[in-house]
């Protein structure tokens, strides 16, 4: 394999690698809806998105498995056979219908003992020891302690107080689950950040999802763990968006609505082999945004801060995405880089350097990339074709990475801890 900067690239991923998804049952949480009275399901959604239409989605993790045979690491997107696609911030902004208000008031990682204390704090929860998992770095909240909670809160009728605290579970077992049946402190993070001072949860959300696919693709093991079903629906809406009733401005909602012949993973390969440009759907009808954040600060690309690393992607790759004209773009633009906070005091000036290239964040609209219209230069398929393969490769404790010795160790508390 040639990696030398300006050589065409003939990388050959290799396919059948399996993978593992982290996930929670949610049935406990769905089985809580009936007793919220419907004032309060409209304000909940109002202030946390539309997280409850999320959770009564089902994922086909043969679609998942076989998708995830795609991601290319070095691009950070899906390269399939016929075309470039990956999700972006203002797509799963929409599909959440959490709206980042000002660009600047995204998540950002800090210290997560404090923010742990702050948050149990803020939610009046008083967890005992055997309430609590912990694993040297890695700590928790047991679900059987939360759902506790939440149904006192439901038979004394105070809906101020099991809002929140409904939405971190949500938060902990859904869009950041890390170990099964544990409330993950990173989550609870996130969490904080959002109900204290209004960070906008999306990009780490999407940061969670490329780091995982790195992670994995990287070492070909381990679980993907971030939010499955996000990434599920925006796959399949984008294959069978046909399939959705006309005026739909909720996707989640009818989600189910979608029926698909695709069941086992070689027919999900089989239909990502076989996509077209023409038949893809690139942008989605629900979607009405005519600008995309398309680089911050300094950086040539994107950086997302999600709660357990970072990592740089690059719209420009598929802005084909939001209707507009896609080209090729500069060798520079396309250099990535990703690391894990448990090398923290190594990648903290970078952290630093995320952060502030936020409050610069650039966004492109008509203006600078012209009309909408979905297209692409003369140069761009042939650019595709033989594009060349000079990244910044991704620190080496991603590219090593196994499952550590410390998440096997908590794994073993939390299952120990089940009840029999």
């Amino acid at each position: 394999m040639n990696n030398q900067p300006g050589s065409a690239s003939n990388v050959v991923y290799k396919r059948n690698i399996k993978m593992e998804i982290t996930k929670n049952n949610m049935q406990s949480l769905l089985n809580m809806i009936p007793s919220i009275p419907h004032e309060i399901q409209v304000k909940f959604t109002k202030k946390y998105g539309r997280l409850l239409d999320l959770m009564q989605l089902t994922v086909n993790e043969f679609a998942l498995s076989a998708l995830g045979q795609y991601w290319n690491p070095d691009l950070r997107i899906f390269k399939l056979p016929h075309l470039d696609t990956c999700p972006i911030i203002e797509e799963y902004e929409s599909f959440l219908k959490m709206k980042i208000p000002k660009l600047d008031l995204v998540y950002h990682h800090s210290n997560l003992d404090a923010s742990e204390r702050k948050l149990l704090n803020l939610l009046k929860l008083k967890p005992k020891s055997f309430d609590l998992v912990e694993c040297r770095e890695h700590k928790g909240l047991k679900r059987k302690f939360i759902e506790k909670c939440l149904n006192e809160l439901i038979q004394q009728q105070d809906w101020d107080g099991f809002m929140p605290v409904y939405a971190l579970t949500i938060y902990g077992l859904l869009l950041f689950p890390y170990f099964v049946d544990v409330i993950y402190l990173a989550a609870m993070e996130v969490f904080y950040k959002f109900e204290k001072l209004g960070a906008n949860p999306v990009s780490a959300i999407l940061a969670e999802t490329f780091l995982s696919l790195q992670e994995w693709r990287q070492t070909t093991r381990g679980q993907i763990k971030c939010c499955n079903k996000m990434l599920y629906v925006w796959i399949v809406i984008h294959l069978h968006v046909d399939k959705y009733m006309r005026g739909v401005h909720y996707p989640l909602r009818h989600f189910i609505t979608i029926r698909t012949d695709v069941n086992s993973k070689d027919d999900w390969l089989k239909e990502f082999n076989e996509i077209k440009p023409e038949t893809y759907c690139w942008r989605c009808p629900w979607y009405k945004g005519e600008a995309v954040v398309l680089r911050c600060g300094n950086f040539s690309s994107v950086p997302l801060i999600g709660p357990r690393g970072c990592i740089l992607y690059t719209p420009a790759l598929v802005l084909n995405r939001l209707k507009f004209s896609q080209s090729a773009i500069p060798e520079e633009d396309m250099k990535g880089f990703a690391f894990f906070y448990r090398n923290y005091g190594m990648y903290l000036n970078t952290l630093e350097a995320f952060k502030h290239a936020w409050r610069n964040a650039k966004v492109y609209g008509v203006g600078e990339l012209g009309k909408q219209i979905i297209t692409q230069t003369p140069s761009y398929e042939p650019w595709r074709e033989a594009r060349v393969k000079g990244f910044v490769t991704l620190s080496q404790s991603v590219v090593e990475k196994e499952v550590t010795k410390t998440e096997k160790e908590m794994q073993n508390k939390i299952d120990i801890l089940k009840p029999k």
